[in-house]
């Protein structure tokens, strides 16, 4: 969807792989890796970054080939 709600479209994230050790702190732990973006029956292999904050989540998807989210990340909970 873009920003004014024209094109309504779903994305879907697969397949996460984790590249190296999650970084851990008191109030947050950070994955990095890669996962399989699709969009538009397009898929992709994308760079992946989730930090996990308690309940809290912030997804960012490095997906250079469109530009699509650009540096914003997505947010969101965590279920347990």
């Amino acid at each position: 969807m873009t920003l004014n709600g024209a094109v309504p479209h779903i994305h879907t994230i697969t397949n996460f792989k984790m590249t190296g050790s999650p970084t851990k702190s008191s109030i947050a732990s950070t994955y990095n890796g890669t996962a399989t973006f699709t969009a538009f029956m397009h898929s992709f292999s994308v760079p992946i970054s989730m930090k996990i904050m308690g309940l809290a989540m912030r997804l960012w998807i490095g997906d250079g080939w469109t530009g699509h989210f650009g540096n914003t990340p997505i947010y969101g909970t965590v279920a347990k």
